[in-house]
């Protein structure tokens, strides 16, 4: 049956008036309830036919149009990246006498081009985590020769702080012959690669996309402005609206190329340049890394946002003082950069020897410094470089402390048993909650931001809506959970959410892991039975690993999907009371692959990459230890019962 398409404006500010929507639900079963086109050939709908009447999209490609719809092979292999953390789902595929009708999954989110609107231009550390996310997804598309073909920022929507790369309705198959005329009609000719609007995509075709988006967010200009045809020469460079480091500056370059034979010819061979060191990592010095004297000078803080690039500042070492020198910036207030690759200086610094144990640690996306002291004081050292603000907030030790992922809301508890919610700027409190009859143990927010959830000693696991209880003028003093989770038998003494699926992870003193869908509390499966308590957990950035520390010592690695046990190591003494993953991949032998930090009661920590699991202890501290990654990677922030704040730097870790 042919669908009725009635030409007239919708209600909804993000529809488009001149848009033409369907009166009738297409098929009888999709009601729509906007166009998101402007030819209103995309729309969002809701599907009638399930329980949930879940939200989807609608795409009609119009062969009166000369859209060809897409073949069956193409459709197979994308409906086998069903559970794809950056893919939409392909949910239902139909023809009618004139166009062939695609529904898949919607994807709720700002796309990386209103972002760009809304905030301005991009950091490096905003293109790194796009192209460390969206180069692996290319990956898994080239494996099953698959093309996108119409890679842009509009096409790119952030979801629960991962991105997802939407309108798979160009997909390509490469094993499947097409004319060249429905080739060169695909995508947007200004993020196309030559080749492509020549009609001969290719897996590079894609990268050139990529790159032309990021350098789009960098200046926000079109592609078309920044190549100049009569020389064949990019002048993005000069345009840019913050500084790049060199390593990010060649890898855009070589995605750029015109010439296809310079080009990346994968995704793996630019994600691996992209998070490469200058050097090969010599994995036998991830090492025993002692601390070094010294102190870092207080305006550490500056250095945490960005990459290297810049002389790093002269700072007083070993008793002999030198004025301190940093490069400027373009933008002051955005620009801060960490010393540069190769510089001199020493392994470790020590941010501050305090006067009070540290318990707690956490450094936001911005590079802030979270500490939560034995005395119940919080100490936030914000990046850009203000002075740090203290204040009380238990009446003892802070047993754990959590930042919102936008990085303005700080929860803390301590010995109390109370959860407090503070402004992160300003640190006011906003609201304190009780639900827990005994201590709480952890703290972690939801990848949205919406929840933030708490382990107990009193056996539970709590989950509490964050955006809900900032809506009440009251700052509801007495809260009532979401959810209140009870599968363990004794107290959980940690968890960590998934970044890119549904999952609450919790473990706890019975030794036992589970799984939990953490939007509607539900109990999914248990993933680990252990005969020793276990203290710790962590999920990769990728969401594919899950990293376990026990009160024996043992450090554990599994997929998060099939709890297979992957890697081991006993090398811990005593109790593991930290993990912590890098960020980011780093480049070794066997491609690329995470750091795991793990840490234990007597302040020893082990770095250890998941994939090869070479791994060397780190002498660093003395007693319980807390810390966490910088967010670009480059350092490791850790503080513990010894009073001392610490930074080591990853990139000394190389020949």
């Amino acid at each position: 049956m042919s669908e009725n398409f009635s030409p007239r404006p919708q209600s909804s500010p993000a529809s488009h008036p001149d848009a033409a929507v369907p009166s009738l639900p297409i098929k009888g079963r999709y009601r729509v309830l906007k166009a998101l086109s402007h030819d209103g050939r995309t729309v969002l709908a809701l599907d009638e036919d399930t329980p949930s009447q879940s939200f989807c999209v609608v795409r009609s490609r119009d062969r009166r149009r000369g859209e060809l719809p897409l073949p069956y092979p193409v459709l197979m292999r994308w409906e086998q990246l069903a559970d794809h953390p950056h893919l939409p789902s392909l949910l239902a595929a139909f023809d009618d006498e004139s166009s062939q009708y695609l529904v898949d999954e919607y994807i709720h989110g700002k796309t990386a081009e209103e972002y760009l609107q809304l905030q301005g231009a991009w950091t490096e550390a905003q293109i790194r985590q796009l192209l460390n996310q969206i180069l692996p997804t290319l990956r898994d598309l080239h494996d099953r020769q698959l093309l996108h073909r119409d890679i842009k920022p509009q096409n790119l929507i952030q979801r629960d702080g991962q991105w997802i790369l939407v309108d798979l309705s160009a997909l390509h198959c490469t094993a499947t012959p097409s004319g060249p005329d429905a080739e060169a009609l695909s995508g947007s000719a200004e993020y196309a690669a030559p080749e492509q609007i020549d009609g001969h995509p290719g897996p590079s075709s894609d990268l050139y996309s990529l790159g032309a988006t990021c350098i789009h967010l960098l200046t926000g200009q079109s592609p078309f402005d920044l190549y100049d045809d009569r020389q064949g020469t990019w002048h993005w460079r000069d345009r840019s609206r913050v500084s790049i480091t060199p390593q990010l500056t060649r890898v855009l370059t070589r995605l750029l190329h015109p010439d296809l034979n310079q080009r990346y010819q994968s995704a793996d061979a630019a994600l691996a340049d992209l998070n490469r060191f200058d050097l090969p990592i010599n994995w036998d010095a991830l090492l025993v890394l002692r601390p070094l004297s010294g102190l870092l000078a207080a305006s550490f803080a500056l250095t945490l946002l960005q990459f290297w690039g810049q002389q790093a500042p002269q700072l007083r070492l070993n008793g002999e003082s030198a004025s301190p020198s940093l490069n400027s910036a373009p933008n002051p207030s955005r620009d801060k950069t960490l010393p540069r690759k190769g510089s001199s200086g020493p392994r470790v610094e020590t941010l501050s020897q305090g006067t009070h144990a540290i318990w707690s640690l956490a450094v936001s996306r911005d590079g802030s410094i979270v500490s939560g002291r034995g005395d119940g004081s919080i100490e936030i050292r914000p990046s850009n470089g203000s002075a740090p603000i203290e204040f009380q907030a238990h009446p003892e030790a802070v047993f754990s402390v959590a930042i919102s992922p936008d990085g303005t809301i700080l929860a803390t508890t301590g010995n109390d048993k109370a959860i407090k919610i503070w402004d992160m700027q300003r640190g006011n409190l906003l609201a304190t909650w009780h639900g827990h009859y005994d201590n709480v143990h952890h703290l972690e927010f939801s990848p949205n931001g919406e929840i933030l959830a708490s382990a107990s000693r009193d056996g539970s696991v709590k989950l509490w809506d964050v955006i809900d209880r900032f809506n009440s003028p009251l700052r509801d003093r007495n809260s009532t959970p979401r959810h209140s989770l009870n599968a363990h038998n004794g107290e959980v003494h940690s968890l960590a959410f998934s970044p890119n699926q549904r999952f609450l992870i919790t473990a706890g003193a019975d030794g036992k892991v589970h799984l939990w869908d953490w939007k509607t509390g539900q109990y999914l499966r248990g993933l680990v039975s252990s005969s020793s308590e276990i203290w710790s957990v962590a999920v990769s950035p990728d969401g594919e690993t899950l990293a376990t520390g026990s009160k024996d010592g043992t450090v554990q690695l599994l997929s998060l999907r099939s709890g297979r046990r992957l890697r081991e190591n006993s090398l811990h003494r005593n109790a593991v009371v930290s993990l912590a993953f890098s960020p980011f991949p780093v480049s070794s032998t066997l491609g690329s692959e995470y750091l795991l930090a793990s840490g234990d009661v007597h302040g020893d920590i082990i770095l250890m990459p998941t994939e090869s699991g070479s791994l060397n202890p780190i002498t660093s501290h003395q007693g319980w230890v807390s810390f966490d990654f910088s967010p670009d990677g480059q350092f490791l922030i850790s503080g513990a019962y010894d009073k001392a704040l610490k930074a080591w730097t990853m990139n000394h870790l190389i020949h």
